[in-house]
Formats: structure tokens, sequence, C-alpha cells
């Protein structure tokens, strides 16, 4: 600070007392936060700041341009608090009124491939050994399954279900 004579910072002192400056200039200044990220994409470059300042440097998000999905990496924790962070900003990743979707379940096989199989099975074997594996096989494998044992020709995972059908209609005559 630079001093000033001692009657000149006194009259300084004295203006301001008396004009009463200083409850407006020295008071507070108000806080006037940030304004809330609008587009989904600010809302993510927010997001993505705030993990990687107060939790993880190396973590990253993005929206992509072409889908407009939102892609993030890092760790699981950063990839709960970024999550976290866009619900509490309203842009959560996940609808909470959409449930999941299960996973398609394989197709196995019908009734109506039965008669095909049988067909084919009986020229070769019993009607006893054939129903047993096919029984055998609809329990254990799906559809995509035989068709890719087929396709490759490797019927090795079959052979526990002959050894057993074969045990089975050996008792039965």
């Amino acid at each position: 600070m630079i001093p000033f004579p001692r009657s000149l910072a006194a009259l300084v002192v004295a203006l301001i007392i008396g004009s009463g400056v200083p409850g407006r200039a020295l008071a507070a200044k108000p806080y006037h936060p940030a304004p809330a990220p609008r587009t989904l994409a600010q809302t993510v470059a927010a997001c993505r700041w705030r993990v990687r300042s107060q939790f993880e440097s190396t973590f990253d998000a993005y929206v992509n341009p072409a889908d407009g999905v939102v892609h993030y990496l890092g760790t699981t924790p950063a990839h709960f608090r970024f999550e976290r962070c866009m619900v509490e900003f309203g842009k959560p990743l996940v609808d909470p009124a959409t449930p999941a979707q299960p996973a398609p379940r394989p197709t196995r096989l019908t009734q109506d491939d039965w008669p095909e199989f049988r067909d084919a099975c009986v020229k070769r074997n019993t009607a006893p050994f054939c129903s047993c594996v096919w029984t055998k096989m609809a329990q254990r494998f799906t559809r995509a399954e035989l068709e890719q044992m087929a396709s490759t020709e490797n019927y090795s995972p079959l052979a526990p279900i002959n050894e057993e059908c074969s045990a089975i209609a050996d008792r039965t005559f």
C-alpha cells in the first residue's frame, strides 16, 4: 500500500465513510452460480469436468454427433459418478420409465421340428432311440447350436446323448 500523507489519508477515509460507500463498495459480491447446462452436449461436458476434476483424471465422455448417443470411458466408479451427475442435471442416460428389455431367449426345438427329425432318424435307428435323442437335444441345445454343429460337422457334443440313449434303448428291448 502506498503511504499517503497523514492528512490526505484521513481526508479519503472521511469522504468514504461520510458518503456511505463502504457498505456497497466493501460488501461481499453476491454469488451467482454458473447456469445449468441446457443441451445434452453441455451436460456431458459439465459432468465430464466434474468427474475428471474430483475423481478420475483419465475419465472421458462425449456425445457421438452421428447418433446422439453418449459414450464414456473409465472405471466403474467413475461411470457411476458420471451417470449420477447426468441425473442431477436432469439428463439421465437411461429412461427410468422404460423397463430393461430382457435378452432374447434362444430358440429351442419345437414339436414342429419333430416329424422331420424322426423320419430321418428312424431310417438308421429305432423309434425309442430317436425319441430319446430328440428329447435330450431339445433340452440341452438351442436351434442355433445344433445348426452350428451341422455346418461345421462337429457332432462331438452329441456323443453323451448318443451313449445315454443307446443305453436306454438297449434296456427297453
